[in-house]
């Protein structure tokens, strides 16, 4: 998902960038994400945290996210994945 493409990273004028997300096909169990851009080091460790509970993409888009934030970019890869 690009930065460019989500509200908080328009205000901060941080427009280069991307989170991406990959989940197994079947069960929807996270395996990995990228973060490339602005607070890259601050906004992958929510991603860490997902993984090593074993979220699936469903699970993790449920969890609520401050608005507007950066890390709330996540949820849209998420949500994504969550509906296949």
């Amino acid at each position: 998902y690009p930065f460019n493409d989500h509200g908080k990273a328009m205000i901060l004028g941080c427009q280069e960038g991307f989170v991406k997300l990959m989940a197994d096909a079947k069960s929807g169990v996270l395996l990995g994400g990228a973060c490339v851009g602005p607070q890259a080091g601050e906004l992958i460790h929510e991603i860490t945290v997902a993984i090593a509970a074993r979220l699936t993409a469903a699970q993790f888009a449920a969890i609520p996210h401050y608005h507007p934030t950066l890390a709330e970019i996540w949820t849209y890869p998420a949500e994504e994945l969550a509906q296949g």
